[in-house]
């Protein structure tokens, strides 16, 4: 073999050991340190829904021009309104064990337009099966028949079951042929999986639950709180968000689940800043905090009782650009247990957890 030859033999080997040495590391995130400081800031007061206060509400979505609000005990769990004069249009997800029936039924807020139709995914909580619906059957049988809802499975278009492995699984959203999930068993291994629509026994698991030299500084009272929901995913700007807000920190992980950028409430001396959300008696108390994502941007709730040592209670919800920028604070008048927000009408719809105004609406400015 010929000198030139010879050192181009080793120029490709070492070529092919360099490409495969940099895919073989994983990809690092950046930091960002977060001192509370909004380059704006508003102060909201609530509005009373009182056209659908008869509801216990869990969880509120707004698809275009229709309100659904989960109940958290009422049968069925699931109420649709029209966002306009909040007239009750169709009701959905009767809770029970016989047929047509859901055990745990829940909605991730996903809707999905192909032409005329739109279909929203429910699944059963803790039971592994997702359900397609057809929004437009729901709303067409309400207005004719609210009885034709009951004993009736034509609404659904098809059924998927999870893999064993992820059945303790929220927070599940659809991409095209992908489905994410955001696990919440007690293995720390990993927080999130990626599947197929086409093949739920194929589980990718994705992305570091928390650091381990995290974890061992946190209450063990407090652990619980690992295993709720979080995620938020745009399908606009493919990527998600992990709003472990009550933890003073965000996780912002593009389309494939790989950690971009982690944002933290505090700054590199003094990191998180505080630790007084939702302390009550010392100890965190969750309710959900899943992040709005919007077109732009995405909000966090950032809500709870001070500490004992900090008394009071603050209502916040921050906004920041898909780079985690921060953009906006929005201070709140009720407390505020879960939340959605119309952009396009410039409204945040919230529930309180208070049994004479359970739901609100706020007006902003953008």
């Amino acid at each position: 073999m010929n000198t030139t030859k010879t050192h181009t033999l080793i120029l490709c080997v070492l070529l092919i050991a360099l490409v495969q040495s940099s895919c073989s590391k994983p990809k690092s995130h950046s930091e960002i340190y977060f001192d509370l400081d909004f380059p704006k800031s508003e102060q909201l007061t609530a509005k009373a829904l009182s056209a659908i206060d008869q509801l216990l509400p869990q969880k509120i979505c707004v698809f275009d021009s229709i309100i659904m609000v989960k109940d958290f005990e009422q049968n069925p769990a699931f109420h649709f309104y029209n966002k306009n004069t909040y007239k009750k249009i169709g009701v959905y997800g009767y809770r029970g064990n016989g047929p047509s029936e859901f055990i745990n039924p829940d909605c991730n807020c996903q809707m999905f337009s192909d032409g005329e139709r739109k279909t929203i995914m429910l699944t059963e909580f803790n039971y592994g099966k997702l359900y397609e619906v057809d929004l437009n059957k729901v709303l067409f049988k309400a207005k004719n028949s609210v009885d034709s809802l009951i004993g009736d499975d034509s609404e659904i278009i098809s059924k998927a079951f999870l893999k064993s492995e992820v059945i303790p699984s929220d927070n599940m959203y659809w991409d095209g042929n992908k489905l994410f999930g955001e696990s919440i068993s007690e293995s720390y291994d990993y927080k999130y999986f990626l599947s197929n629509k086409n093949n739920l026994d194929s589980v990718i698991p994705k992305g570091e639950f928390v650091e381990t030299s995290f974890l061992k500084t946190v209450d063990p009272s407090d652990l619980d709180n690992f295993r709720r929901s979080y995620l938020g995913f745009s399908t606009s700007q493919q990527k998600f968000i992990a709003a472990y807000v009550l933890l003073n920190r965000m996780h912002i992980l593009d389309a494939n689940l790989n950690l971009e950028k982690v944002i933290y409430y505090g700054n590199k001396e003094k990191k998180p800043i505080s630790n007084k959300l939702y302390r009550v008696s010392g100890h965190i108390k969750h309710f959900r905090t899943n992040p709005y994502m919007g077109k732009n941007s995405f909000y966090v709730l950032y809500s709870g009782a001070a500490s004992e040592s900090e008394p009071g209670f603050f209502n916040e919800i921050h906004e920041f650009d898909y780079n985690g920028n921060p953009i906006k604070k929005y201070t709140l008048s009720q407390p505020t247990v879960d939340f959605t927000i119309d952009e396009q009408d410039q409204i945040i719809y919230a529930t309180t957890g208070l049994d004479d105004v359970p739901m609100v609406t706020y007006k902003f400015n953008r």
